[in-house]
């Protein structure tokens, strides 16, 4: 029996890739280093350096601008014996005991009195402002970042992570409508509209002048983010052929690290978190004439949605611009054939919701399998992201490097899930497990006190994750038939989402216990192992092109019996 291909029918003439094909993707993925400014951006603009309490001297002694003159390092003479030094201090009267008019006198005072002092005597209060060490970033800017300027430390420093929070809720809204978008009014629109809503909502975000707008805006940033990032990604893969989806896919992950790593040197030109954030705003503008006037529709959503004249017309541009003999008429009449036989008991133009998802058992099962792999893996990814500041040493080397790690874990993970003694499935397997044996060590290395040990293993543990976000894509979008595709990957990401919720609180327990993330997140490698067990393999199978389609390969791959035979469920 034939083997039906479905849209995959059309690269029997149609190239897998080309040089034509690979630019379009590439422009598409273009979303994704966009992507990686807005997502990891807020590591920096609101980085939190050490901090002290300010002191009556502080307010006592200003400079010309009437910021308080007295350094970070000067003022840190009324912190010993505090169990908590950032945020509390001593309830001391300076200007009876040190009423010196110049600095310097007044500071040694201050030092002296602290020699002859008995701290049990004297009363402790809680900060009610800070000071910042401005050494430990790279300007001297009183208003650097978000931060600093709203003072989200001590007894507020838990609005820091709500707002990351708000962000990872704002990017479970886009996966989940921007299924629906792209799935209804096509990828290329998808595309245009989350950068051009990126582009209006990041700017809006660097004239916030209270955390409440500022965290709103935040939300939104993310809905547009998301919103482009899976719609492009899903035109990556539906433009290329199967040989190659891997590959593609991957790439758009690399240009998501390179965006991110591209944050390091921009926030040492730009010196307050206002004007980084109108960098970011400004990164999509040179792609957006892209998706408009150069990216061609994608002909396997047409195809899908039922609009054959359409998805014909579409097909002879790609083939015309890729200089493809053949595509004629006679050919496209089989193209639409191999398509109807795949949806001959499907409707035809359909529009899916989620509740499609959960209807039948063999979709019902992928569903929620895949929701819960995605759920721990995003968990996982952006916990360790997150925590990037509490490793030590300069934030924007570790981002640099976490990068470079990120990068070599979506490159390298293409030839290991495209190998038949591996596969999707139990390549996944083996990465999950690489990672989880990076937080598993770093757990150790806390718990030890071995610094070294914790910042490699952390490494590692990133490297993993990454790989694995590499695979996430893919192999949601070859689980899922494609009228159903944008759908079933907006729904296995929002599942994420909302572990990318919960990763900012994961990742400030080291507050409490600097070991407690490590060990959490050990516990997420554990759990994405076992829900990758329960996955079907996909390696080498065409794209499922309806859903009665995918229920015949479900069927098979979990082992259920049907009337036909094996072998003929197989060839679909």
């Amino acid at each position: 029996m034939e083997e039906n291909l479905g849209f995959d029918f059309l690269f029997k003439k149609m190239p897998q890739l080309s040089p034509l094909q690979f630019m379009w993707s590439t422009m598409a993925a273009t979303c994704w280093f966009t992507s990686g400014f807005y997502q990891v951006g807020s590591i920096f603009t609101q980085y939190t350096p050490p901090h002290r309490c300010q002191n009556e001297l502080d307010r006592r002694f200003r400079n010309e601008s009437g910021h308080h003159s007295i350094s970070y390092e000067a003022g840190l003479f009324s912190t010993e014996g505090l169990k908590n030094p950032s945020c509390q201090m001593y309830n001391i009267s300076w200007s009876r005991l040190c009423p010196m008019e110049e600095e310097q006198e007044a500071l040694e005072c201050a030092k002296n009195f602290f020699k002859d002092a008995d701290l049990t005597e004297l009363e402790v209060i809680s900060c009610d402002k800070n000071v910042f060490d401005i050494t430990r970033v790279l300007n001297r800017r009183r208003k650097l970042q978000v931060t600093t300027e709203f003072n989200l430390v001590c007894d507020r420093a838990h609005f820091s992570s709500i707002l990351t929070s708000c962000f990872m809720a704002g990017m479970f809204l886009g996966v989940v409508l921007g299924g629906l978008i792209m799935d209804r009014f096509g990828r290329k629109l998808a595309c245009l509209t989350g950068q051009l809503g990126s582009v209006v909502i990041n700017l809006a975000i660097a004239f916030s002048n209270s955390i409440s707008i500022y965290a709103a805006l935040r939300f939104f940033a993310a809905f547009f983010s998301m919103v482009q990032a899976t719609s492009c990604f899903v035109y990556c893969v539906e433009i290329i052929g199967p040989k190659y989806r891997t590959w593609m896919g991957n790439w758009a992950a690399v240009l998501f690290t390179f965006g991110f790593m591209c944050i390091s040197p921009i926030v040492t030109i730009f010196k307050d978190w206002r004007e980084m954030q109108i960098a970011f705003s400004f990164a999509p503008i040179p792609f957006i004439a892209i998706y408009f006037w150069i990216l061609p529709n994608s002909a396997a959503w047409l195809y899908s949605v039922g609009k054959f004249e359409e998805a014909k017309s579409a097909v002879k541009n790609i083939a015309y611009q890729l200089n493809v003999k053949g595509i004629d008429e006679d050919f496209l009449e089989k193209l639409e054939a191999e398509v109807k036989n795949c949806q001959k008991k499907a409707i035809v133009g359909k529009k899916y919701t989620q509740l499609d998802l959960i209807k039948s058992a063999g979709m019902r099962r992928t569903t929620i399998t895949i929701c819960i792999f995605w759920f721990c893996l995003v968990t996982l990814y952006y916990g360790l992201t997150f925590g990037m500041s509490n490793l030590g040493g300069n934030v924007i080397y570790t981002n640099l490097g976490f990068g470079v790690a990120e990068a070599f874990g979506f490159g390298t993970v293409s030839f290991l899930i495209d190998q038949p003694s591996f596969g999707r499935r139990k390549g996944n397997m083996y990465i999950a497990a690489f990672a989880t044996a990076g937080c598993f060590s770093a757990f150790i290395g806390d718990l030890l006190q071995l610094s070294m040990l914790k910042i490699v293993s952390a490494f590692v543990g990133k490297l993993g994750a990454s790989a694995a976000f590499g695979v996430a894509y893919i192999y949601a979008s070859e689980l899922f038939p494609t009228p159903m595709r944008g759908i079933g990957v907006g729904t296995a990401s929002a599942c994420g989402r909302i572990g990318g919720v919960l990763s900012p609180f994961i990742a400030d327990f080291s507050r409490f216990a600097s070991y407690l993330p490590f060990a959490l997140f050990t516990v997420f490698g554990l759990a994405l192992i076992s829900a990758t067990y329960f996955l079907p393999e996909t390696l080498s199978m065409p794209m499922l092109i309806s859903k009665d389609q995918a229920e015949d390969f479900y069927r098979v791959s979990y082992g259920r019996k049907d009337n036909r035979k094996e072998e003929e469920l197989l060839k679909i």
